[in-house]
Formats: C-alpha cells, structure tokens, sequence
C-alpha cells in the first residue's frame, strides 16, 4: 500500500508538469516564440518524473497486483482498464511527441507531406490517449492519498478533472493543428 502512496504522489506531481508543459507549449504555438532552456526546466523534470511513475506502475501491477479481476466486474473495471491500456500507450508515442517538432521539419522540407498529416494525427491521438490517462488517474490518486473521503467530492473532482482535461485537448488540438499547418502555408511561399 506504501508503494501505492507514492505513486499517487508521484502521479498528481508529474500531472502537474503535464499541465503545466501543455500550457506553455500551447503558450509558445500562441506567439511564435520558443525558449529551449524553459522548455528543458518543464520537460526534463516531466520525464524523469514520467519514467519514475511508470516503472512504480508497472511494477505495482505486475509484482504486487491489486485485486483487479477484468473478466469478473467488467463494467466496474472498465476504467481501470483504460486507464491502464492509456497509460501502456503513452509510453511508445512520447518517443515520437518528443522529435514531432524535427520530424515535421525535415518531412516538409523533403516534401512528403503524408508523413506531415501522419505525424499531426498521432500528436492528436497523443493529447487524446495522455489526457484521458490524467481524467482517469486524479481522482485515483487522490482517493488513494485520502484527499477524497465522500462519494460526492469524487463526483465533483471527477467532473472538474474531466471537463479541463477537455479543455486542455480540445485546445491543444486545435493550437498545434493550426500552426503545422501554418508551416505549410510558409514553406509553400519561402
């Protein structure tokens, strides 16, 4: 149960630096401007506290176990296994949103404009799979860190979490769909 803890800790932590770095990036898509050593103080942190979580995750999982039984409860564990299933997605598709901004350039500066679409939808299906992983794990979290004690206050945290978990994707989505494409629209003149 210990080990529980602090992974719940450790997961509204690192959902924090999610927040923030989403901000900021939606921020710096906003204005043109990029600044590599603020961007490295939000996501060197934000990975290592990543990696940190996953492992704890997995670990938990498959060393300790929780009881979970998948074929038993179905509808009860249906988020618990999204929740899971979004959490194993993540981890291969970060590699990619890592390099998307190199990846984008290079692909359009050879001019294969598949890969440009291809590398837009994925950062999409990104925010989708890495947001509904946070709208399922808060509440989690802070169950386990007993921050939530009432069914009522779940509710309540629950809606809050999802509706700007929404937002977040909604606007992150739209903000980086829209400057891509502005970076065709400027190769195509330069």
């Amino acid at each position: 149960m210990r080990l529980k803890k602090i992974n719940a800790g450790l997961a509204l932590i690192t959902t924090a630096f999610v927040l923030v770095h989403i901000t900021y990036t939606v921020l710096t898509y906003l204005m043109f401007y990029f600044n590599e050593f603020i961007t490295h103080m939000i996501t060197a942190p934000l990975m290592t506290l990543t990696i940190i979580h996953a492992a704890l995750g997995v670990y938990a999982i498959t060393r300790l176990g929780d009881g979970t039984r998948y074929g038993c409860y179905p509808r009860q564990n249906a988020a618990t296994l999204i929740q899971r299933i979004s959490g194993f997605l993540i981890i291969p598709i970060v590699f990619v949103h890592v390099r998307t901004f190199s990846l984008f350039l290079s692909n359009l500066q050879a001019g294969r404009m598949w890969m440009f679409y291809l590398l837009i939808t994925v950062q999409i299906l990104f925010f989708g799979i890495l947001l509904t992983h946070v709208a399922l794990s808060v509440p989690r979290a802070m169950i386990t860190l007993g921050l939530i004690t009432s069914v009522k206050t779940h509710t309540v945290i629950k809606r809050a979490v999802l509706a700007v978990c929404i937002i977040l994707f909604v606007t992150a989505a739209f903000v980086v769909t829209r400057f891509d494409l502005q970076l065709i629209s400027m190769a195509g003149a330069a």
